[in-house]
C-alpha cells in the first residue's frame, strides 16, 4: 500500500475496486417418476399435466373452427326454398300471373294482436281431418263460391290426375308477386289457380 503525504494529511491511495460476483446456487434438476393415468390425488398439479402434441391440438383446434363455422347462419341457409308461380282467375274473370305464391293467414293471438303464416301448402278439411296439401303436387285449384259466412269449397287437382273437393281449413288468401308488385287475393275472392 502506498501511503502519501500531503502536507500534514496522509492518505492512502485509492486502491481499486474489486467486483465481487454474486454466485447463484446451481440447480439441480432431478427428474420426477413417470407419472401414469392413476396419479394420486394428493398431487393435483401434475395429475392433469399431460404431454400433448402440438400437430393433434392443431388438427382438434382446426376441425372446431369448421364446426363452428358450419353452424352460422350463413352456412345453414343454403338449401333455397322452392317458389312457385301460378295463374289466379277472380270472381271477375281477371287472371294474374303470381310469382312466390303462398297461402297467407293470421292466427288471432288477442283482440289487438295477430302472428302472420306464410305456407307452402293448402290446409283443407275431409271430413273431420285437416289435410296440407303441398304447392308440389298441385296442378289447380277451382273454387266454390261459398255460403254465407264459410269457408270456400275447392277442387283440387293434383299432378297425378287425382281430384278431391275439400272446405279451406283457415280464413287466408292467396299472396305473391306480380309484374305490378304484391299481389293479395283473399280465397274467397278466388275462381282459379293454375300452378305452372
Amino acid at each position: 500500500m502506498l501511503i502519501q503525504t500531503v502536507g500534514n494529511a496522509s492518505t492512502a491511495a485509492p486502491r481499486p475496486r474489486s467486483i465481487r460476483l454474486h454466485q447463484r446456487p446451481i440447480l439441480h434438476y432431478e427428474p420426477q417418476e413417470e407419472l401414469n393415468d392413476f396419479t394420486s390425488m394428493e398431487d393435483p398439479v401434475h395429475a392433469t399435466t399431460r404431454t400433448s402434441n402440438p400437430a393433434l391440438l392443431l388438427l382438434v383446434g382446426f376441425l372446431m373452427v369448421i364446426m363452428i363455422g358450419l353452424s352460422t347462419p350463413a352456412f345453414s341457409q343454403n338449401k333455397t326454398e322452392k317458389t312457385f308461380t301460378a295463374i289466379m282467375t277472380d270472381n271477375q274473370g281477371v287472371e294474374t300471373e303470381v310469382k312466390n305464391l303462398h297461402f297467407y293467414w293470421e292466427e288471432k293471438v288477442s283482440e289487438t294482436a295477430f302472428v302472420p303464416h306464410e305456407l307452402k301448402h293448402v290446409p283443407v278439411k275431409r271430413g273431420s281431418a285437416t289435410v296440407n296439401v303441398k304447392f308440389d303436387g298441385i296442378r289447380g285449384i277451382d273454387f266454390k263460391s261459398p255460403t254465407e259466412k264459410a269457408l270456400p269449397l275447392v277442387v283440387i287437382s293434383l299432378a297425378n290426375g287425382n281430384s278431391a273437393e275439400f272446405s279451406l281449413a283457415l280464413p287466408g288468401s292467396f299472396k305473391g308477386q306480380s309484374d305490378f308488385g304484391e299481389t293479395d287475393l283473399p280465397a274467397a275472392a278466388i275462381r282459379r289457380i293454375v300452378f305452372k
